[in-house]
């Protein structure tokens, strides 16, 4: 199970920019879910991840790899331009 790299984890923030891109693509997977009758903890199991990293990515509070867009839109079934903003 891979846990999340939180917003302050390097002692830095992250720029206005980058947490409101976060923000938008966690509502978008929130809602991507939401739609397909999914749980928190069924997208998490299928992603490999801990269901408090996949809430807090629902949230916008964490960063992940970008290779996870790819996987997210192949268990949602769309492309991966659906899931970003």
């Amino acid at each position: 199970v891979v846990s999340c790299e939180t917003l302050l984890s390097q002692g830095t923030p992250m720029s206005t920019e980058r947490i409101t891109i976060l923000k938008s693509i966690g509502q978008r997977l929130q809602r991507l879910r939401e739609d397909r009758g999914m749980r928190a903890a069924d997208v998490a199991r299928r992603m490999g991840i801990a269901e408090s990293t996949e809430f807090r990515r629902e949230q916008g509070a964490c960063s992940f790899p970008v290779e996870d867009l790819s996987l997210y839109a192949s268990l949602f079934g769309v492309s991966p331009k659906e899931v970003l903003p």
